[in-house]
């Protein structure tokens, strides 16, 4: 399905800035606000272009920092609460409660579990195919997939399964 043909071209420049930025810095507070700074829009503007995809700007964040966090979980021996910090969560208590919500069990019981499952990889924008879609440009086995990088004139986030 080709998303990016209900963008306008100037949509798609500011959504691709916004997922650069957002994957450059989840470990920050990403804000409506501040990502609209980025994109150089409106708050309002922003929420559209993203509406436009039927993605909710705030769950992507957040499903982007769970992402990220799983693999660090898989992959790394960072404690829990190092790892909620990188990953942009403000607490431990907060980083436990989103992560049980969205993926029914325990950070540690992930952890234990020890397999690593991309379920909310980064959108990607490519100028082969015109769409928006999760890409797999890269391994993941050695670095995961970060950070974002700007590869053929468009966005690659290489999330891959």
């Amino acid at each position: 399905m080709a998303l990016a043909g209900r963008l306008s071209s100037k949509q798609q420049q500011r959504i691709g800035v916004v997922l650069a930025h957002i994957e450059q810095h989840l470990d920050g507070n990403l804000t409506l606000t501040g990502l609209a700074d980025v994109a150089g829009c409106s708050r309002w503007q922003l929420q559209r272009a993203f509406a436009e995809l039927n993605i909710a700007l705030a769950s992507y964040v957040r499903q982007r920092r769970l992402s990220r966090a799983t693999w660090l979980l898989v992959h790394s021996e960072q404690r829990q609460i190092d790892i909620a910090k990188a990953c942009g969560f403000e607490s431990d208590i907060q980083f436990h409660r989103v992560f049980k919500q969205y993926l029914q069990m325990t950070p540690g019981a992930y952890r234990r579990r020890g397999v690593w499952q991309d379920d909310w990889p980064a959108l990607a924008f490519t100028d082969l195919n015109q769409c928006w879609l999760p890409s797999a440009a890269r391994s993941q086995a050695e670095t995961g997939p970060w950070p974002l990088a700007i590869a053929d004139g468009g966005f690659s986030a290489a999330a891959a399964r």
